[in-house]
């Protein structure tokens, strides 16, 4: 959109459909999937008129999303913004619209042609999971139309914590936030505590080429020789524990597969292990989502862009946020406090704040079971 214009989303009545409905179908000329006719824009659907909407921009319309009642979700049939207003966000007002307005749904469904991977991408950032393909050949996607969706946004740290798992399991998407800083020296990033020796910590790292001041997302490893390393260093540490075997084919799946960025490869391990402990939210990154905003502001966008409106923060964050802030951006703050909980280490004595690989080389699928806050968090 140009800068000053304003963007309005109204319900698409049928009497508002018939008046405009060549200026409508006129923005789906150019559609190679679905050549809406103006008797399909007119069809009657369950409370279809009172689900559709329309965007203006400046009184003149730009876009459109027809929608209706099923037995079972709200359905969207057709979302079309102009050909010279694509690009700016309306199509995603027109999302976030609709899941607002449609809070009572339950769930909210679409369909996309399994060839405009576009289209997929698109509604996956906005937390809709593919659910299978129709009969016709369609993708089918869906997600809660519930408010209370619960998005996490976390740097991408190299095989962290319980905490950092805990609370990503009680989102319903996560944002790795790659496109902020590298921090300087050792950080979480590039380094996680595995054990207790008998004289010191031990720690596993990862070596990145520092450039000075660079984006997380930007940074690539020292070297490849590190991988083997550290196989070997987890093969010895946990040659003892009851599910080990479980642990370290997580990490030999990443490590056959490292290349030569550090967010890659810390995504990709924490995204195997998200799915190993049965999480099946949406992973995004905030580079998908570029604005010039800092810290409350940001992340409150992130939120919003990919279909949340909770954000859920770790205690940490309590000293410099805003509640008022994320209210205004239409987001509830959430903070949770994460207290590791106990856990049997194959006869060894409990150690908090390790990798969440040693619970899972002790308790294998039973980690599950220490990833979670305490009732009052």
């Amino acid at each position: 959109m140009a800068p000053g214009a304003s963007l309005r989303i109204d319900t698409l009545t049928v009497d508002r459909a018939r008046e405009l409905a060549d200026v409508l179908l006129s923005m789906n000329a150019d559609s190679t999937w679905d050549d809406w006719t103006a008797s399909q824009l007119l069809s009657d659907r369950q409370e279809k008129w009172v689900r559709s909407l329309i965007a203006y921009v400046d009184e003149r319309p730009v876009g459109w999303a027809v929608a209706s009642r099923t037995p079972t979700s709200v359905h969207l049939h057709h979302l079309v913004v102009a050909p010279e207003m694509r690009g700016g966000g309306i199509g995603k007002e027109l999302v976030l619209a609709l899941l607002e307005r449609n809070r009572d749904a339950g769930r909210f469904t679409l369909k996309v042609h399994r060839s405009n991977a576009a289209a997929a991408r698109f509604y996956r950032r906005l937390g809709f999971t593919e659910e299978g393909t129709s009969p016709s050949g369609y993708l089918e996607f869906g997600r809660s139309a519930a408010k209370g969706q619960r998005v996490g946004v976390h740097q991408p740290n190299f095989a962290p914590w319980c905490g950092y798992f805990a609370k990503m399991l009680l989102c319903d998407a996560f944002v790795f936030f790659d496109d902020t800083q590298l921090p300087q020296g050792r950080s979480y990033v590039t380094r996680v505590k595995i054990a207790r020796g008998p004289d010191a910590d031990q720690w596993l790292s990862v070596p990145v080429q520092r450039r000075g001041i660079q984006l997380i997302r930007d940074a690539s490893f020292a070297g490849l020789e590190w991988s083997t390393k550290q196989m070997h260093t987890l093969e010895q540490t946990y040659a003892k524990a009851c599910h080990r075997d479980q642990a370290l084919e997580l990490v030999r799946s990443s490590f056959a597969d490292s290349g030569s960025s550090l967010a890659e490869f810390n995504i990709r391990l924490i995204e195997r292990i998200a799915r190993y402990l049965g999480w099946r939210g949406t992973f995004h990154r905030s580079s998908d989502y570029p604005a010039d905003l800092k810290a409350d502001a940001r992340i409150a966008q992130l939120v919003r862009a990919v279909g949340g409106d909770v954000y859920v923060s770790g205690a940490g964050g309590q000293k410099y946020q805003s509640d008022d802030v994320y209210a205004a951006n239409g987001v509830r703050l959430e903070v949770r406090t994460y207290s590791p909980i106990p856990y049997e280490r194959s006869g060894w004595p409990f150690v908090g704040g390790l990798s969440v690989l040693d619970p899972i080389s002790h308790l294998g699928t039973g980690t599950f079971d220490v990833l979670r806050y305490a009732s009052s968090g």
